[in-house]
């Protein structure tokens, strides 16, 4: 296949199109994305597609090629030379039963701006050319990123269908080595461009490490280690000593082009596992009764549906299983299943056809329902770090398995029987998109708590070897809703963070080279639960020290105000504005002189009225509200409000009440009898404000809208007129 290849390209291509000499690869993984490809995976599902009823139909899966000529439509790939690319590519992906073909024929687009293809240009290009639900393949002159000559890119999922190839790498291996990154493979070497790889020789990691394929020896990163003669030169060792034996001529490494000429029976498992699970949206056609499917989401939060999806060929009816699901089983072709308790679930599928034939599609471990409140912290997180391992509940999330936040003998004080958390940035293999690792903190139940103080002592300098200032950072983050994104308190980098002078050695502080960290957050609306985090960014700079780090969380409450009572029936009803998210209720406080009160009642989280009974007449009382958290601590009183009226006494035996007095929104006027009463109210400079009458027992006036103060209201009853005086709050 090796020397086919590559006669074939000699002769399709000699003296037409320009040539590298190794794969320049220009596709890039997120952190993300490889989030997102880890936790849709099955974690035990059989290790060759050929065991899996799905996977082993054939799937004809849709290619639109776009050649980019120039505009008077010279130079670019003739159709021939398209046609034997695709079989190419086919004779290597028919392993993994995945066939291609060319959707309604090639695309030629016709524009010397776009001939020698940069990075920066794809939108312009790609945008008015993509057809949907197939991949779109551009083929270009040259291509290149930010001036780096590439031979070719596209992106992980999720993401846009484009494959970008340069023409001269087409019959290169570069073709099916970025079909290989669109249906999820990554670089024997591991998730990075650059860099060695964290995968040992012994193989003892092989699932999390490198390219996650245990059929993939550990490779260094062939570039600029492989001899013309294909053979590896290199004289690298892993972690432990051992000396690297890669495979030089797996097309996923980086080797010579005319060394690479085969994927691995794990590769070819987990493109087809890649196309069945993010990219079976694809108009793919088969001939062979098949079943698979996808679904919305794979990982979520307890409470959350998931939307499956059967993608099938000639099934007529379908048998669902969801394990720890409600319903626990479905005949739907596209069913909504809840999950209500943490955990990973598996999902099984069986599709019949009208010949009674099965397929089934089984996912282990494909759900995946966190539980945000796994590791619960106690009244508060404090610690000078006297342990040599990480406090209890304290998690380092490692996502590339290599370095991270681990214990150094280095303490602030210089104190030999205590510690710090380092994160050893010197030492770290990084690319150019920087490497992620947190400091995860145990999670705090959100009942009571109104914020954080939090607060570190930190050490950093940087390293000043890199020219283009490319640093490390250093941020802190606090998540409070499940899969919400976290909340970034501060972040800084480089000379921003660092506490010392640069040195191109690797860092340990003295006592004078720390700094203290502290920042008070106030949350302002109701959340879930509170969990701190520490994020790292390495760029390959230099150590980062934190010591005596703390949480701790506040339990104060805020007062209760505006107070109103108002007349509700034979009763009235006391009402005020709540203004704390962590009360657990509130108690109802009363004075005969508002001076000493008693407790009344208790109210429940989140009520802002309680109906004060009525015993027959207006009691003279004071009133006023406390906010009730956990753990004993209560609010500062709200200010008091009186019940008691106005009483205002006629001639004629009548008598009128006006209360509350002060009043923030509404007064009421009430007559111990029906009687033609007008009133005015005016300011204390003698202006009217308003003015009406009634002619029943009671009347209630708005004044939400008038200023606070002093006001006079008068009241005039068959010409007996008398005037009071009434607040405003």
């Amino acid at each position: 296949m090796n020397f086919m290849r590559h006669l074939l390209t000699f002769f399709l291509l000699l003296g037409a199109i320009f040539s590298f000499a190794q794969n320049e690869c220009g596709t890039t993984l997120t952190l993300e994305q490889q989030e997102y490809i880890r936790n849709t995976f099955s974690k035990s599902r059989p290790s060759s597609i050929f065991n899996d009823v799905a996977g082993s139909a054939i799937v004809d899966i849709p290619l639109k090629i776009h050649v980019i000529r120039e505009t008077d439509g010279s130079g670019g790939l003739t159709e021939g030379q398209v046609n034997a690319a695709v079989n190419t590519v086919n004779s290597y992906f028919q392993n993994s039963n995945m066939r291609f073909f060319v959707f309604e024929g090639i695309n030629f687009i016709d524009n010397s701006d776009f001939f020698n293809l940069s990075a920066s240009q794809e939108g312009a290009v790609a945008v008015p050319n993509d057809v949907s639900n197939t991949i779109n393949v551009y083929f270009s002159a040259t291509l290149s990123s930010s001036g780096t000559p590439l031979c070719g890119y596209t992106r992980f999922p999720p993401s846009s269908d484009r494959v970008f190839v340069a023409n001269g790498c087409v019959f290169g291996g570069t073709f099916e080595h970025e079909l290989g990154h669109y249906f999820t493979l990554y670089h024997t070497h591991g998730k990075t461009n650059t860099g060695t790889t964290d995968e040992l020789v012994d193989g003892s990691n092989c699932t999390t490490a490198g390219d996650d394929l245990c059929d993939t020896p550990a490779d260094p990163n062939l570039s600029g280690q492989v001899s013309a003669s294909c053979a590896y030169t290199g004289g690298q060792k892993d972690a432990n000593g051992d000396f690297f034996v890669p495979m030089v001529n797996n097309i996923m490494a980086y080797s010579l082009d005319q060394c690479q000429d085969a994927f691995t029976d794990g590769q070819y498992d987990r493109m087809r596992q890649g196309f069945e699970n993010f990219r079976s949206y694809l108009n793919f056609s088969s001939t062979e009764f098949s079943a698979f499917f996808s679904s919305n989401y794979t990982e979520i939060c307890p409470g959350s549906e998931v939307k499956f999806e059967a993608v099938s060929f000639g099934a007529t009816s379908y048998e669902w299983s969801f394990e720890g699901g409600n319903p626990s089983s479905s005949t739907d072709e596209s069913p909504v299943v809840t999950y209500n308790e943490p955990g990973v679930f598996n999902v099984t599928l069986i599709a019949r056809d009208n010949g009674a034939s099965e397929a089934v599609s089984e996912k282990i471990d494909f759900i995946n329902v966190i539980n945000p409140l796994e590791n619960l912290a106690d009244l508060e997180i404090s610690s000078d770090i006297p342990e040599t391992t990480l406090p209890n509940g304290w998690v380092a999330e490692n996502p590339d398995n290599s370095l991270t936040f681990e214990i150094s003998s280095i303490d602030i004080e210089e104190n030999p029987n205590s510690n710090s958390i380092m994160m050893n940035n010197y030492q770290y293999n990084a690319d150019v998109s920087g490497n992620v690792d947190y400091l995860i903190l145990p999670t705090f139940v959100s009942t009571g708590i109104r914020g954080f103080n939090i607060s570190f002592d930190y050490a950093y300098t940087y390293n000043p070897i890199f020219v283009n200032q490319v640093f490390d950072s250093l941020a802190v983050l606090v998540e409070v809703n499940c899969l919400d994104d976290e909340l970034i308190l501060w972040e800084k980098g480089g000379d921003e963070l660092r506490t010392a002078d640069p040195t191109t050695e690797s860092f340990e502080p003295t006592v004078n080279e720390w700094e203290a960290f502290e920042t008070v957050l106030e949350l302002t609306s109701e959340f879930d639960y509170g969990k701190v985090k520490l994020r790292n960014i390495s760029y390959k700079g230099n150590n980062l020290y934190i010591d005596n780090l703390s949480v701790i969380p506040d339990f104060n409450l805020y007062s209760p105000d505006d107070l109103e009572i108002n007349k509700l029936g034979a009763n009235w009803e006391l009402t005020w504005d709540d203004n704390s998210i962590n009360e657990t209720g509130f108690i109802i406080q009363t004075s005969p002189d508002g001076e000493v009160f008693t407790n009344l009642d208790t109210t429940l989280v989140n009520i802002e009225e309680y109906v004060i009974q009525s015993t027959g007449g207006i009691s003279e009382s004071f009133y006023r509200v406390v906010a009730l958290g956990v753990n004993n601590y209560v609010s500062e009183p709200s200010d008091a409000i009186s019940l008691n009226p106005l009483s205002l006494d006629f001639d004629d035996g009548s008598s009128v009440k006006l209360w509350p007095n002060p009043a923030s929104s509404i007064i009421t006027i009430q007559s111990d009898k029906s009687i033609k009463c007008n009133y005015t109210l005016f300011n204390l400079s003698g202006k009217q404000i308003m003015s009406g009458s009634f002619d029943d027992s009671e009347l209630s006036l708005n004044i939400s809208n008038l200023n606070p103060g002093v006001f006079i209201i008068k009241l005039d009853v068959d010409n007996n007129i008398i005037s009071k005086t009434f607040f405003k709050k």
